[in-house]
């Protein structure tokens, strides 16, 4: 008898074990989804009613925001179309290949969530990768070698080198950050694009300061 209330037990821990992870989502993917949509923290505060500085909190590297800050986070990048990805780790807790993305056409829950699939013009989002690096423009310059200016312009897809643009995914990969996406060739429109940390056994190691 004692035997089956041991495992009862450990399977309600484990199920709330899961819970947990689902809804706290980490920071690195959560200021990817925010790149993604571009918009500010205190847009996103007005729209998905919570108050900024839990925002703020949600992103760090701490990750210290309530729970019920990271639900309603969480839902509100859902409904816009974006979802996350990673791999948990259940018996440590470690996150694989964490990282965020617009809903691709053959992801498994648009038959369960039909909604509208949001299309890019272009393929690569380096804005969301500075995002998952958490880094200034001015520090991603001198870590890349690249100009300010340059990684700007790329950044918005404006007036830039071909060579820059591809030292700039290159240093990104050198780092451990997958490009994400497909492009239909019959639109010239690029769906499912993104950005994680390429997955490993391991969560992975940021890049050291220069």
């Amino acid at each position: 008898m004692e035997d089956l209330v041991l495992i009862f037990f450990d399977i309600a821990s484990l199920r709330r074990l899961i819970k947990c992870m689902i809804i706290v989502v980490p920071s690195d993917a959560l200021r990817i989804a925010r790149a993604l949509a571009a918009l500010s923290q205190r847009q996103v505060a007005e729209a998905a009613q919570i108050d900024r500085m839990q925002i703020v909190a949600a992103e760090g590297q701490q990750g210290r925001a309530r729970v019920q800050s990271y639900e309603k986070l969480r839902a509100f990048y859902e409904d816009l179309g974006i979802e996350f990805l990673g791999t948990v780790d259940v018996r440590t807790g470690t996150i694989s290949g964490a990282g965020a993305r617009w809903r691709n056409p053959s992801s498994p829950s648009q038959m369960d969530e039909p909604t509208r699939i949001h299309t890019e013009p272009n393929g690569v989002s380096f804005v969301a990768a500075r995002s998952l690096l958490n880094v200034s423009l001015a520090k991603l310059a001198q870590d890349s070698g690249i100009e300010r200016r340059q990684v700007s312009a790329i950044e918005n897809h404006s007036d830039f080198s071909k060579v820059e643009f591809d030292r700039l995914r290159a240093y990104y990969e050198s780092v451990g950050i997958e490009f994400l996406g497909q492009g239909d060739v019959s639109t010239n429109l690029f769906y499912g694009v993104g950005v994680r940390w390429k997955p490993t056994k391991i969560l992975h190691t940021r890049p050291p300061n220069r």
